[in-house]
């Protein structure tokens, strides 16, 4: 709340202004009021969680600091600048714990907390005998306060004392509160209006016995208020009584609830931590548990492992030990059955031919006694073939590998050693022996071959004597026993025998036999099979003597047909190399010829993957291409078209041996490559020529619609219906532009530069008709131009009346029925919709082009992606936006320069038109310019993060220009500043100050857009306020200076300074202007407070200034110039009694004016003397072309708080000069008292003030 003194209301009403001024005793209770209001609005504001206040107030109190002198009295020349008004106020917490604020009132009227101390720290209170308004407190350090009246000081420390326990003394040179003579009691009974420490100036009871009539019915009427006011405030104490009572018993049950429920919670969270505690204790064990049986089970099964284990080591430890006694028991039948006499030599085995007859001599021929040269012969030959009795002794000689163990029939096996070059040598080398040995089971033991010896050995009784040959079976015996063993070994060669089979003839029964069983049935079939192989063999041995003739004749036969053989094998050695080529050559052939079908099926994938067939081909090329979603069709024979021309073109790589190279370079595909290429490039030339007829065809429909179109309308029927509709029908092509930009740079290119040149005409039409209305407006809203010169009258007027939130009797003076426009400015709001307007146009154009022309880094864009999704899907997402400026960023900066460019030759007509208009609007309206930079500040700001480069380029070029014409506007407002003559009186540049800033700070404000102080100080256009204040400031103190006499002198008395009247002048020049500027920003919306606040000092300094000077003329002048003499002669150590100067009866003679009616004479011819200095300085009634009605008005109005504000200046300079002569007397003069005191001064002055 802003600090004034007293206005009227429309209802003539008396305006009453909260103040530390001394009052008379009708504003008494309208000045607690309003202290209570304030002190209510700005403090103690914080609830708890109950919604109750955490600290309530209880009382206050008006006090005067000396900043000099904090914590004892004041000098009694101490300057009034240092002097501070402050409240101090008592309050109390939630708690009952009571606090002391010291606050002050800001010149807007808040009140704000300095220091704050607990009430226990206060120690002590004392009383200023020297002074009836002083008073010390001491909180931890010692405070020196005065108050206005006596009065007030007694409620005040009445009120502290009766909530202090024990009141405290101390010894010092004030007295202490307790032992004042003053009856507390009855101060505070006869006083109760003050029970909360009203801080207001109550009339003091006048020591001198001339008091007047008026003065007595003063005081009756204070005491009906006083008791008025008394039973209010007992009822405000009784209800604030009630109130602490009823906050103490909900604050006891509160604590109450919440120490039970803090109980209660607390044996809960003990319970439930004994049940988390016994779950816990459950849990474990029963983990161990788990963990017993978990290794129980693995003792087990270890045990188990380690029992099979065992078993299994004894099986083979049986097997094992059975094999040994079998191989023992084998071995001693050997030795047993070893061979004595060497009988026939052994068969040679026969080797390749080609080998064998060419590389040794004939192995078929037999010799007898040299066996050694025989058997070095058979054993350098190797064949895989044996022929002889090897292949007759086979199949006696095993049964298969299953029976090689159970049925150990290996006979007739030699006794063979090796020799030193390791080659089989026989034991006994007097008849020759078969050495070769026949190929070995999987046990590596072979079977020897069966020598005359082992033969002889067969056919001898068991005691050794020879068999009588009539003994021998006959041939039809000995055949049948051969079939029988030949077809055993036949049998067991093929074992073909399935598994189940075999089991059926062991007579194994799966349903009552086990492993044990059939491992008995297996036993007892492998005894069975060794008996008859036993006997078998048996059976054989009487047919020894005509196997020995027979062997006898095959060797003889073997004589005859090895020179055939080796004439044969000679002739074929010349055939090898023959016959090695000519299996080399059948292999290459059949490679060749699989290799080539091969090639011929992936020739016919290849040829078939690029077929197309030519219907389809037909109808892309002759079919008519509109605007429309079933687009999509051609898009699928071009996808097919493209993939295969990429197939026979893509020869990008110089490797011969790369796939996509050696099919670009195939013959097969040279006829389908040039047919389509003839239909790419038959395709790419329609659709150029139809693309620029679609781009022109829509640019025209978009144009005819735009003639409908109102800048209201543009947005709902034209921008997101008509605009948007055909957007989304372009997006229906970029397929075909994507498969052209691919296939065709030039054809592209041609695409790209026919949108340009058919959308270009369209954006510069709509930009026309919307700047058009634009243009209008502003001609419609011409008027004169603002210049800091111009009179009041064509600068205040009902608007501004009405914008001024300052002075309700102003806005009720000229309340009519003039309707008033309730907006700023159209002109800056139409800009605005425009700028909108135009963005927006801009990010879906950007976006269009973007998805059109596919200016992307993303694969996505490719042909081939971008295809991949439907038509349909495309147009929708581009249909479903909703902000096109938070369109992705492009991270490729050759795309976004494309991009750039190509918004550059669509938009750049528009912007230069636009350009045109806000040049030719900021020149003819001055004020609408900050507007307009908010305007393109905000969208430069809004532009920054997006990809919209072109759009934002612009808006800041835009931005950087009007600020210029802004700069070169206020330079030329500068320039009329200075060169205008200053009087003293208010100047038109003063009054034209606040006026300029409202009109821009609404003009902004109507936008919605931004506060001005968004952008900060250190813009250009916000700047110049304090530019211009300084400006102005400047030229007010260059103008005072050649000031003339402007004012009236007062010469009621001679007095002998210098220059007074021109001192005066230049000060009250000043103070006019200052004040006019604090009353009028103070009510501005958003005002800089520092550049206010430098202002009111201002204002402040010329106010003491000028009323020093001013009562200089006057009676009281004479006093100033005694006391500063009388000072002056102290600061030298002198007594100024001494002197005939300074002498009593002087001062005498000099009082003397200043008695009873004279005092009051003074102060009258004063106050009469001011207001027809003041009258008319701030307006000019006579000439209505310099002051309207309006101005005429406020001036007025600061005209009446000027002289308030000087009358109490004044008031202050008197009771100053006063107490500080009665501080001289008092110390160096005897018998002589100052007849006037401050309350006799503030009560005559109060007279005079202007209501």
């Amino acid at each position: 709340m802003s600090q004034r003194s007293h206005g009227e209301t429309g209802g003539g009403q008396r305006l009453f202004v909260p103040t530390h001024k001394p009052m008379n005793s009708m504003d008494l209770a309208r000045q607690y009021e309003m202290d209570m209001h304030n002190i209510t609005k700005y403090l103690f504001k914080e609830v708890d969680a109950q919604g109750y206040k955490l600290e309530s107030f209880v009382s206050y109190v008006r006090i005067i600091e000396d900043s000099r002198s904090p914590s004892s009295r004041p000098p009694a020349n101490s300057p009034l600048s240092n002097k501070k008004n402050r409240f101090l106020i008592l309050s109390a917490k939630a708690s009952g714990r009571m606090r002391l604020h010291k606050a002050k009132e800001s010149s807007s009227g808040v009140i704000q907390i300095g220091r704050s101390w607990d009430f226990d720290e206060l120690t002590t209170l004392e009383l200023d005998d020297g002074s009836p308004t002083g008073f010390v407190c001491e909180m931890g350090k010692r405070y020196y306060w005065e108050v206005h009246t006596p009065k007030e000081r007694r409620v005040w420390l009445s009120s502290l004392k009766q909530r202090l326990a024990t009141p405290p003394l101390s010894n010092s040179p004030y007295s202490p509160l307790g032992n004042t003579r003053t009856n507390l009691g009855t101060a505070v009974a006869g006083n109760a209006n003050n029970a909360f420490g009203l801080g207001v100036g109550i009339s003091p009871v006048s020591k001198s016995s001339e008091v007047s009539s008026d003065h007595q019915d003063a005081e009756r009427e204070a005491k009906k208020i006083a008791e008025i006011n008394k039973r209010r405030q007992q009822e405000i104490e009784k209800r604030k009584r009630e109130e602490l009572e009823r906050r103490r018993r909900e604050q006891e049950e509160f604590e109450k609830n919440e120490r039970e429920q803090n109980e209660l919670r607390i044996a809960e969270e003990i319970e439930e931590r004994k049940q988390k505690e016994e779950q816990k204790r459950l849990q474990e064990m029963e983990k161990e548990r788990e963990v017993q049986r978990i290794k129980q089970e693995e003792l087990e099964i270890e045990r188990q492992k380690q029992q099979r284990i065992d078993e299994e080591k004894r099986l083979k430890e049986m097997e094992i030990a059975k094999k040994k006694a079998q191989k023992q028991h084998h071995q001693q039948e050997l030795l047993r059955n070893e061979i004595k006499p060497p009988g026939f030599a052994g068969i040679a085995k026969r080797g390749p031919p080609s080998e064998a007859l060419s590389n040794a001599p004939s192995q078929m021929s037999f010799e007898y006694g040299d066996e050694s040269q025989y058997h070095h012969q058979n054993v350098s030959t190797e064949s895989a073939n044996t022929i002889g009795v090897d292949s007759f002794i086979e199949g006696y000689g095993s049964s298969g590998d299953a029976e090689e163990e159970t049925a150990p029939l290996n006979i007739g096996i030699a006794q063979v050693k090796q020799n030193k070059d390791n080659k089989m040598v026989p034991s006994n080398l007097s008849k020759p022996v078969i050495t070769e040995t026949i190929e070995e089971s999987d046990s590596d033991r072979s079977l020897k071959i069966a020598t005359d010896s082992d033969i002889e050995k067969l056919i001898k009784n068991v005691d050794g004597s020879p068999m009588d040959k009539k003994k021998v079976i006959d041939t039809e015996q000995l055949h049948e026993n051969r079939i029988r063993a030949f077809s055993r070994v036949k049998e067991n060669a093929t074992n073909k025998l399935d598994l189940l089979e075999v089991l059926e003839e062991l007579g194994y029964d799966p349903l009552f036999d086990d492993s044990e069983s059939l491992e008995k049935k297996i036993l007892k079939k492998l005894d069975e099979i060794q008996y008859s192989k036993i006997k078998t063999l048996t059976d054989v041995t009487s047919a020894t003597n005509a196997l020995k003739e027979t062997i006898s004749t095959a060797f003889k036969s073997c004589d005859v047909i090895d020179p055939v053989l080796s004439l044969f094998s000679v002739e074929l050695s010349t055939f090898k190399d023959d016959v090695h080529y000519i299996e080399e050559q059948g292999q290459g052939l059949q490679v060749e010829a699989t290799n080539e079908k091969l090639l011929m099926n992936e020739v016919n994938d290849l040829i078939h993957s690029v077929e197309i067939s030519d219907s389809k081909l037909q109808k892309l090329l002759t079919s008519k291409i509109v605007l429309s979603e079933n687009n999509s069709e051609f898009e699928d024979i071009l996808l097919e078209l493209y993939n295969a021309l990429k197939k026979m073109n893509d020869a990008s790589s110089d490797d011969p041996m790369s796939a996509n190279y050696q099919l670009s370079q195939m013959k097969a595909l040279q006829e389908k490559k040039n047919v389509f290429e003839g239909s790419k490039n038959k395709f790419v030339s329609n659709f150029t020529r139809i693309s620029e007829k679609l781009f022109k065809s829509v640019s025209m429909s978009l144009t005819t619609r735009l003639q409908q179109v109102t800048p209201e309308t543009f947005e709902t029927n034209f921008l997101q219906t008509s605009f948007m509709e055909k957007s989304s029908l372009l997006i229906t092509i970029s397929g075909f532009i994507a498969f052209v930009k691919s296939v065709s740079n030039d054809g592209y290119d041609s695409i790209v530069n026919s949108f340009v040149v058919a959308f270009e005409p369209f954006f510069e039409n709509m930009a026309t008709i919307l700047l058009q209305h634009l243009t209008s407006v502003a001609s419609s809203k011409l008027e004169e131009p603002f210049s800091f010169t111009l009179n009041p009258s064509q600068l205040i007027d009902q608007e501004y009346i009405n914008s001024r939130a300052k002075k309700d009797s102003a806005k009720t003076l000229f309340n009519r029925n003039n309707k008033l426009s309730t907006e700023a400015s159209t002109i800056s709001s139409n800009v605005e919709t425009f700028f909108s307007q135009l963005v927006n146009i801009m990010s879906i154009e950007q976006e269009l082009i973007r998805v059109l022309f596919g200016f992307s880094s993303s694969s996505d864009c490719l042909f081939e992606n971008l295809v991949k999704v439907k038509l349909s899907q495309r147009c929708q997402k581009f249909r479903n936006t909703s902000n096109f400026l938070k369109a992705p960023i492009e991270s490729d900066r050759r795309v976004g320069d494309e991009i750039y460019e190509l918004m550059k030759g669509i938009f750049d007509p528009v912007f230069g038109a636009v350009l045109k208009v806000i040049f030719s609007l900021s020149k003819n309206h001055m004020l609408e310019i900050p507007a307009i930079l908010s305007i393109l500040k905000t969208y430069s700001q809004s532009l920054a993060p997006t990809c919209h480069e072109y759009a934002y380029g612009n808006f800041t070029k835009f931005e950087a220009r009007i600020n210029t014409i802004w700069t070169k506007e206020i330079d030329q407002q500068i320039q009329n500043i200075v060169h205008t003559k200053v009087h003293c009186k208010v100047a038109n540049f003063v009054k034209a100050y606040p006026v300029f800033y409202r009109r821009v700070n609404n003009f902004i404000d109507s936008l919605n857009l931004v506060n001005m102080t968004s952008f900060g100080p250190d813009e250009g256009w916000y700047g110049n306020y304090y530019m211009v204040w300084a400006i102005i400031k400047a030229a007010l103190n260059k103008g005072v200076e050649q000031l003339q006499i402007e004012i009236p002198v007062f010469e009621g008395i001679e007095n002998d300074e210098i220059d007074i009247e021109t001192l005066t002048q230049k000060h009250l020049a000043l103070l006019l202007n200052y004040k006019w500027l604090v009353e009028e920003t103070r009510s501005l919306n958003g005002f800089p407070k520092e550049l206010n606040k430098s202002i009111d000092d201002l204002r402040d300094k010329e106010l003491r200034e000028f009323t020093g000077s001013f009562i200089r003329q006057f009676r009281i002048g004479g006093v100033i110039r005694l006391v500063e003499g009388m000072e002056s002669v102290l600061s030298e150590h002198s007594n100024p009694a001494n002197m005939n100067s300074y002498s009593i009866e002087t001062i005498k003679e000099l009082m003397s004016s200043f008695k009873g009616d004279n005092f009051k004479q003074e102060i009258s011819s004063i106050a009469e003397h001011l207001k027809e200095t003041l009258k008319g300085r701030c307006y000019n009634e006579s000439d209505p072309t310099e002051d309207s009605e309006y101005s005429v008005a406020i001036g007025k109005q600061i005209e009446k708080e000027l002289y308030n504000n000087c009358m109490y200046t004044i008031s202050q300079h008197f009771i100053s000069i006063f107490t500080r002569l009665s501080n001289i007397v008092e110390k160096h003069y005897i018998n002589f008292e100052v007849p006037v005191d401050k309350y006799i001064i503030n009560f005559n002055f109060k007279k005079y003030y202007s209501v």
